[in-house]
């Protein structure tokens, strides 16, 4: 048994949520159903079906004859409305007042008479009932609570987390006791005792999970074989036979699986890298210095030049104690030595020589009277990306001395401007660059946390062939009222805006991920003369997923030595079309008659070489069902209905591997940041990506270029590539100095928020959307929730 679950391929935390909401959930409202039929003095559940036929008719979206005005909404499948009622035997003029015999009456209806509500109604059918049937104040909570199942159970996702998995366990548990609070606080107790079953009991859900499996897999192989006659639950094998046919079955879905993850990668893979390097030892260390290089002998240059060292107390007393004064040349009087007035990362030591002159030392210079060291500090963390927070903990483990952190968010403020600026004349550069050519521009949006609860996004629109970023645009939730989705619209639109009609380049082209939103935006007449591509990864990916799922039924097991092969094929029709679109769909409608071992037909031909009678693949057969299947997929509008799109087979690879390796380091998605902050960030990703962009191939002493070998952990396979040589980022300097210019004299005003800044802060000071309550308030507040329990909360 043990074997069995730990290769299944269902996940635990949703088997537990799923049977919470079809189990437990299903059980209350039916209890809560049957209590509002007796309150409308019904106690069969056939009876209360016939009282309520004309509400529920309507529920189906038809018209009656009868001409009331009721609503029509269709709420209930003509398939749930055949299964509950049928058209009455006895059909005469007595029944429908119109004398019509038609099935457009409800009157000519009766509800089945061997439906019962325990066996006959599930979730779904019962919340539609109480929704529509009962009385009106269960009508939103109910909503409520189908919304959430949706949620989890139409969502699509195979796995959740753990800290998923406790955010929906405690969202449906509250759900689940309100609604069974309606019926008796014995129901609730009940339910409650129910869930907390599921929730803890493992090896249970367990072994309903093996069983479970074992019942599809059964179906399954019926339905594949024509028996439409399974055998029932009761009729099932031995533990040990359930067991190994739960092994099969999810070795037939492994191999379709692992193909498509060897071609694709895994979805699931939380990794920041593509890749896991064997060996960082081989790495050569990095001798290189960018300050040799800086030609200006200005007051920051020189400052810049000098090179650091982490010097400890006890050698700077020793060295101080051997120095001399220096008006005089005696030497030191060691106990007069004191530490002097506080220095932001540095230290001042007073002391006097023996003729009692006053002398003193100080471990950094000072620029615009602030402590370079300080400044240093402060801009070595911010342009290098990394977390101040972060290195001044590790600092506080060695002891070593370099400020407090509201200094140096209090100085971002100030280095911003520096930043914009030098970002500004940045693009310029980039612009200026690209300014005649017709560029083909690919847009991709970026979230700052995953999931529906991102606070900030991040637009960028790079050039497909020089791989340059030509702009970026930065969204905060507070501009859509914290609905996280819809900064993609607003970057997206904002973006074409400035690109499109703004910048001093051309655009013929713009390329971007199966987005409605952008497409809808794109088939505008504001841009109907810029062409859209979409990214033909996502189109290749769905294909395989489209493959994946015939070949993983038993009767089409044939196909899955094909799948490779034909989205390979996809990628060549694409690459080929030179942007046909009649072109592509000929092509691809080739691959029918290569499977079957037809390689010219009338009108057409593949043009591949010659296939070698030994080939490993089987071919198929026109009138196998399997082809047939395959047909409906290659031919059918679900994928061909926008093959338009990938006639010049675009990607947007190269903004995601911006946002892996670059944008990723600046902004990782597990600190929030401010508004300012965030900006400024992302400006520093798009420096250094657009900067090291051209880096040659590293070149070894013997001429030759230095491969290095890696393990994808996606594909799971080796791929070796040549190593680059390392970045050498030489604009440092300059936006160091821009940096250190920007504090000298830096009025008070300069150490404000941006206008952006203050407006989105006037818009929503925070999540709540209104002003927050004095903390005395709350923790008193929390204090009587602790005495009182829950008492309290159901009286207020």
């Amino acid at each position: 048994m043990n074997i069995a679950m730990e290769r299944s391929p269902f996940c635990l935390y949703s088997e537990k949520i799923r049977l919470l909401y079809l189990d437990v959930f299903t059980k209350v409202l039916r209890k809560l159903f049957l209590q509002e039929m007796k309150k409308q003095n019904i106690n069969d559940f056939v009876e209360f079906l016939n009282n309520h036929r004309e509400d529920l008719f309507h529920l189906t979206g038809k018209h009656c004859c009868c001409g009331n005005n009721k609503q029509r909404n269709s709420i209930l499948s003509n398939s749930l409305w055949n299964n509950l009622f049928t058209i009455h035997a006895c059909t005469t003029s007595a029944q429908c007042p119109n004398k019509s015999h038609k099935s457009d009456c409800f009157h000519n209806y009766k509800a089945n008479k061997w439906l019962t509500l325990e066996n006959d109604v599930d979730f779904s059918l019962v919340c539609i009932l109480i929704r529509n049937t009962c009385d009106t104040k269960f009508k939103k909570p109910i909503e409520i609570v189908q919304s959430n199942r949706n949620e989890v159970i139409h969502t699509g996702k195979a796995r959740i987390t753990g800290e998923e998995f406790e955010l929906l366990w405690v969202k449906a548990k509250k759900f689940l006791s309100e609604v069974a609070l309606f019926v008796s606080k014995e129901l609730e107790e009940q339910a409650s005792k129910e869930a907390s079953d599921i929730y803890n009991y493992h090896e249970k859900l367990a072994r309903y999970i093996v069983y479970n499996k074992f019942i599809q897999y059964n179906l399954r192989m019926m339905a594949d074989s024509g028996n439409n006659n399974p055998p029932l639950p009761d009729d099932m094998p031995n533990d040990s036979d359930k067991e190994d046919a739960l092994e099969d079955l999810v070795e037939e879905d492994e191999s379709v699986d692992r193909l498509i993850s060897e071609i694709f990668g895994e979805d699931n893979n939380n990794d920041i890298g593509d890749v896991e390097h064997d060996d960082f030892g081989s790495f050569p260390e990095d001798d290189s210095n960018i300050w040799t290089e800086m030609n200006s002998e200005n007051e920051e240059a020189v400052f810049l030049k000098d090179r650091r060292f982490i010097v400890g107390e006890r050698e700077i007393l020793q060295l101080i104690k051997k120095s001399v004064c220096e008006q005089c040349s005696e030497i030191i009087d060691e106990h007069t030595i004191q530490e002097g007035e506080k220095i932001a990362a540095g230290i001042k030591f007073k002391y006097k020589c023996k003729n009692g002159h006053n002398n003193k030392w100080l471990s950094t210079p000072f620029y615009g009277g602030k402590s370079l060291v300080a400044l240093l500090i402060h801009l070595m963390v911010l342009l290098s990306g990394a977390s101040y927070n972060r290195f001044a903990t590790g600092a506080k483990f060695i002891n070593l001395i370099t400020g407090c952190c509201r200094t140096f968010y209090h100085y971002q403020r100030v280095y911003k401007v520096a930043v914009a600026k030098f970002f500004d004349d940045h693009m310029s550069s980039v612009h200026k660059r690209l300014a005649g050519i017709p560029l083909s521009i690919a847009v991709d949006v970026r979230y700052d946390s995953p999931g529906f609860s991102a606070n900030k996004a991040t637009a960028v629109f790079m050039d497909c062939e020089s791989r340059l970023i030509v702009h970026l645009d930065v969204a905060d939730s507070r501009e859509v009222q914290r609905n996280s989705p819809k900064m993609e619209k607003i970057l997206v639109e904002r973006g074409l805006e400035k690109v499109v009609y703004h910048l001093p380049i051309v655009i013929w082209e713009v390329v971007s991920d199966a987005s409605r939103t952008i497409i809808a935006l794109l088939n505008s007449g504001k841009y109907s003369h810029i062409h859209h591509s979409l990214d033909i990864w996502h189109k290749a990916k769905k294909l395989s997923f489209l493959l994946g799922e015939l070949a993983k039924k038993a009767c089409h097991r044939g196909l899955l030595p094909w799948i490779r092969p034909i989205i390979n094929h996809f990628w060549y029709c694409c690459s080929a079309s030179n942007g046909d679109a009649t072109k592509l769909v000929k092509r691809w409608f080739s691959i029918l008659h290569h499977v079957t071992n037809e390689h010219v037909w009338a009108g057409g031909r593949c043009h591949h070489s010659n296939i070698e009678v030994g080939a490993n693949h089987k071919w198929l057969s026109q009138s196998s069902s399997t082809y047939k299947e395959l047909r409906k997929i290659v031919v059918g509008k679900e994928f061909c209905g926008n093959l338009s799109y990938y006639t010049n087979c675009r990607q947007t690879w190269a903004i995601e591997n911006f946002y892996s390796h670059c944008l990723l380091h600046y902004c990782p998605k597990q600190v929030s940041f401010g508004f300012d902050s965030y900006v400024i960030r992302n400006q520093l990703a798009v420096i250094d990506h657009n900067h090291h962009l051209d880096r040659e191939v590293e070149i070894a002493s013997d001429g030759t270029t230095v491969p290095v070998n890696q393990f994808s952990r996606k594909t799971k396979q080796w791929v070796s590539y040549e190593r680059k040589v390392k970045k050498n980022y030489n604009y440092i300097p300059d936006l160091i100095t821009n940096c250190l210019r920007q504090t000298y004299g830096a009025p008070a005003s300069a150490y404000a928020a941006s206008a952006e800044s203050n407006r989105l802060q006037a818009l929503a000071p925070n999540l709540s959307g209104s002003k927050a309550p004095p903390s005395k308030t709350l923790c008193n507040e929390r204090k009587r929730r602790k005495t009182c329990g829950l008492a309290l909360s159901c009286s207020s």
